[in-house]
């Protein structure tokens, strides 16, 4: 799951008695949450606000606040079953930095592209990427964490490519020129537009991938004129016996 900095995550535990049984309340049970990486919690172990709407299902409100930092967190809920043994779960949430409205962070360029960029100039580019992705950062809890991963990839070397191209918001879709011989030519607009490696990131994103539509018969029960040859695909053919 994919939120937010500043958003209320709802996380959720089921425990059971035994596989495909009865849901298991528990005795002191508690909640943290790391990030990944870090050894010091940033939340818990908390005990108080966890909620427990029917038998073994455990409920609690993580509110995040723009302070917190963008990455993935493990959540892990402890406790002791009817059996008096230990039981654990856990999952893991990804914060997406939201402070910036871009779909990475300036640091994110630096570690991706080994390069700097300003902030205008990763904002630029984050707006050519929404265009071509047709997704708005600000709906990021809607995609998928690896749809997520590539948008990021792909914001972070159109900054780096957008930000040394001169006059790029100025640049004009053409189909071919020849000047002293020699002829330059654009298969697509997104060839001058966006940078390569930007380009590659877009086609991972699972929406731009190709898809198969099955088409069935429509089951009518068609009846076919067996003296006419168009029917001829469609007919039962059987031997006739007789005399060899």
């Amino acid at each position: 799951m994919s939120f937010l900095q500043g958003a209320s995550v709802a996380l959720s535990a089921q425990f059971y008695e035994y596989s495909g049984g009865p849901g298991a309340n528990l005795t002191g049970l508690t909640l943290t949450i790391t990030k990944v990486g870090d050894g010091t919690p940033t939340l818990g172990p908390v005990s108080s606000g966890i909620g427990n709407p029917a038998n073994g299902l455990y409920t609690y409100i993580w509110s995040t606040s723009l302070d917190t930092v963008a990455g993935d967190y493990t959540v892990v809920w402890e406790g002791v079953d009817g059996s008096l043994e230990a039981v654990q779960a856990s999952e893991v949430v990804t914060v997406t930095e939201a402070a910036t409205g871009t779909w990475c962070s300036l640091a994110d360029v630096q570690a991706i592209t080994g390069k700097s960029v300003t902030a205008e100039e990763l904002a630029a580019a984050s707006s050519v990427i929404t265009l071509y992705a047709n997704r708005n950062p600000s709906a990021v809890q809607g995609l998928r964490v690896r749809d997520l991963y590539w948008l990021r990839q792909a914001c972070a070397w159109q900054a780096r490519w957008q930000a040394q191209q001169p006059g790029y918001d100025q640049n004009s879709v053409v189909s071919g020129t020849n000047q002293d011989t020699v002829q330059v030519g654009y298969e697509s607009e997104w060839n001058i537009t966006l940078a390569p490696l930007a380009a590659r990131a877009l086609k991972n994103c699972s929406w731009k991938g190709s898809r198969t539509v099955r088409i069935h018969g429509d089951g009518s029960g068609r009846v076919f004129d067996f003296t006419n040859e168009a029917s001829d695909p469609y007919a039962q053919w059987r031997p006739l016996g007789g005399v060899g």
